[in-house]
């Protein structure tokens, strides 16, 4: 416990955010400051990503829901992401939830969205009945960036 009379001052700099909180308290109060160690670990993806446990054998740059399956567009409340890569099952594997991804295979019409289709394959054709999910747009053809959108009910 770090306790600091009404004699010192203290300065603060907000770093990395547009907004926060400063409170102040009267001289007589008890402030407690609590300071953790920062590890510093091995660079991640870019953008916003996560690991999955495959439930089962997971095919690469497909949606994924967060147990381990394929998705499909009705996966509204466990969609996870798209895989950066192949996974067998009982594998962790890396998921891309916001953000770019680049796959040299890829063929996409820049400016277009892409959707999620049957076992997760990623399209520009979305279903024409039922539920449609946009999972990305196309930067280029071999870009997109993951922005995952709610399903939409086609009628």
């Amino acid at each position: 416990m770090l306790s600091l009379s009404p004699t010192i001052t203290v300065s603060l700099e907000l770093q990395g955010s547009r907004s926060g909180k400063l409170s102040f308290v009267p001289a007589d109060t008890e402030v407690s400051l609590f300071l953790a160690p920062l590890a510093k670990g091995q660079r991640g993806l870019p953008g916003f990503s996560t690991t999955v446990l495959a439930a089962q054998p997971l095919g690469g740059h497909r949606a994924v829901t967060v147990d381990g399956f394929h998705a499909d567009p009705e996966d509204a409340d466990s969609l996870a992401g798209i895989t950066t890569a192949a996974g067998a099952a009982g594998s962790v594997v890396d998921v891309v939830v916001k953000g770019p991804m680049v796959e040299p295979s890829w063929n996409w019409t820049p400016g277009q969205p892409v959707f999620i289709g049957a076992l997760g394959v990623l399209t520009q054709n979305p279903s024409t009945t039922g539920l449609i999910r946009r999972i990305a747009w196309a930067v280029s053809p071999t870009q997109i960036n993951v922005d995952l959108m709610p399903p939409i009910l086609q009628s």
